[in-house]
């Protein structure tokens, strides 16, 4: 499966494996250089941090789902879109 996006006159055509499945995160970790963003995409089971909350000493573990580093104008289309995309989600929410 691919998509094909368009800006302009350039044209890029993004692939994707068929088997390719969304993945459940719940956790981020964001952090920079003087030169990028990176961000960590974590998933970690509610359960696990109930018992943990109820039980001294447990320790948790989680699963990084994806690891990207972004330049800063990246970073900051990123941002961008995610807030266009939640006022628009809430928007849909609200009516």
């Amino acid at each position: 499966m691919t998509e094909k996006k368009t800006k302009g006159r350039v044209e890029v055509e993004v692939g994707m494996p068929e088997d390719a499945l969304p993945k459940p995160a719940n956790h981020f970790v964001v952090a920079h250089t003087d030169d990028d963003f990176g961000l960590d995409i974590i998933y970690i089971n509610p359960y696990g941090l109930h018992i943990a909350s109820k039980t001294p000493g447990t320790k948790v573990k989680g699963e990084m789902v994806a690891r990207v580093a972004l330049s800063y104008q990246s970073a900051v289309k990123l941002r961008d879109r995610l807030n266009e995309m939640i006022k628009s989600y809430e928007e849909k929410k609200d009516a």
